[in-house]
Order: C-alpha cells, then sequence, then structure tokens
C-alpha cells in the first residue's frame, strides 16, 4: 500500500462526515457520502487491523455513515425503538473477528504450502 492510498482510507472519515453534514437533507447526505466514497476510494486496498476487520473501502464508508448518523443529531435513529438492538449489532460486528482469531489457530496445509493459523 502506498502513502496516497493510506491518506485516502484514513482521510475519508473525516471527508464523509464533512460531505454528510453539508446537506441539509440527511438522507440526500447518506447517499452522497455512500456514492463518492465507493467511487473514490481504492478498492482493493485495506489497512490489516489484527483483531479486526480489515478498514477497506466497504468498511470505512460504513463505519463513517454509522457514526455521521449516530453523532449528526439531525436523524432520529431507531435506537430507542430495538432497545439497544442495533447497538449490539454494530459492537458484535466489531468483536466477532477477536473471537474467530481467538479460537481458530488450525494451520491450512495445502500440499507443499502451509498457511499458519489465525493468531493474535
Amino acid at each position: 500500500m502506498n502513502s496516497l492510498t493510506a491518506i485516502a482510507i484514513l482521510g475519508w472519515p473525516i471527508f464523509g462526515l464533512l460531505l454528510f453534514a453539508s446537506q441539509k437533507d440527511p438522507k440526500r447526505g447518506a447517499i452522497l457520502s455512500i456514492l463518492v466514497g465507493f467511487l473514490f476510494l481504492p478498492s482493493s486496498v485495506g489497512i490489516d487491523l489484527a483483531g479486526l476487520p480489515a478498514l477497506d473501502r466497504d468498511n470505512i464508508v460504513a463505519l463513517t455513515l454509522i457514526g455521521a448518523l449516530l453523532f449528526g443529531g439531525r436523524v432520529k435513529m431507531p435506537l430507542a425503538i430495538g432497545g439497544g438492538f442495533y447497538m449490539l449489532a454494530i459492537f458484535v460486528y466489531a468483536v466477532s473477528p477477536l473471537f474467530t482469531a481467538m479460537t481458530n489457530s488450525d494451520p491450512i496445509i495445502a500440499g507443499p504450502r502451509t498457511i499458519p493459523g489465525m493468531q493474535l
């Protein structure tokens, strides 16, 4: 990964939040944020963090939009309706790869090639 792609991936949350906030209608801001993110962020590059999902184009756009909707204050999210179900789903999405890495330590052996198991 070169430095320009790292800047694009890591700088997207700030730009995406500014893009979302610049629109008067939250629906239009969400659509614009998703479209611009998918059009201009690199698709085959991601920042691999140990125990977490890779920060690639799909995840960084989705997490930025979730942050904009939750903390933007202009949109009523159905968090109170679900009794925290949505926050629980976001938490499980973020934490589940950690448990996968902790419990899946079996190596993959394919002929002469051996791929070590997942580890933290």
